[in-house]
């Protein structure tokens, strides 16, 4: 009698891993011109008027949660390069309204001009050629691509914003009546300016 054993293949496997590595992706294009207005006067010269709101628009993408980003204000200070020009005050609702103030090119405002301004408690006798106006901020995003309302925090000189993956449009329109105690016939005649810049680096 004879017992045949049942042939048996072994198995034989292998296996190959491929790995990609996505790197961090964060994109901060401006997608607005140049803004430039004009100032009118009331007969009174008591009250200084944008001849048109002016506006900072921002495209950003990118692929990492909770992203933070930081729009930071400054204009020019005599004694000091650049000022933060960027605060803060709280409404008549207990909002948070955002300002920024414009320095005269020429005829420079020194940091505590600026300063008296940002600090919140502004006097016109205290703030020669440095004036102010509100900041609107407004956000659209893509859902689509991940994208959600952006949570924002107020600090020193700066706002921060958490973002999430995706597509967003940031603006900022600025207000077209200047401040109270910001404007008088202290401010000297000429071109005043402010930057915006929004960027991924915490100021």
């Amino acid at each position: 009698m004879f017992l045949v054993s049942p042939a048996i293949a072994a198995e034989t496997s292998d296996s190959s891993t491929m790995v990609l590595t996505v790197p961090e992706f964060i994109s901060i294009k401006k997608t607005s011109s140049v803004e430039a207005a004009d100032a009118s006067f009331d007969a009174d010269y008591t009250t200084l008027t944008a001849s048109k709101a002016m506006n900072a628009n921002f495209h950003v993408i990118t692929n990492l949660p909770n992203k933070m980003i930081y729009l930071k204000g400054t204009c020019a200070a005599s004694n000091s390069g650049d000022a933060p020009a960027l605060y803060t005050t709280t409404g008549s609702d207990n909002s948070t309204v955002l300002n920024l103030v414009f320095a005269n090119e020429t005829v420079q405002p020194s940091l505590t001009d600026v300063s008296n301004i940002t600090g919140g408690s502004a006097s016109v006798e205290s703030n020669a050629n440095a004036i102010a106006f509100t900041l609107t901020p407004s956000f659209t995003y893509d859902a689509n691509t991940g994208a959600q309302a952006p949570i924002t925090t107020s600090e020193v000189g700066k706002i921060s914003y958490k973002l999430q993956n995706g597509v967003y449009d940031i603006s900022y329109t600025l207000g077209t009546q200047a401040l109270a105690g910001t404007f008088s016939t202290k401010d000297t005649k000429g071109i005043y300016k402010a930057k915006l810049v929004l960027t991924d680096a915490n100021p």
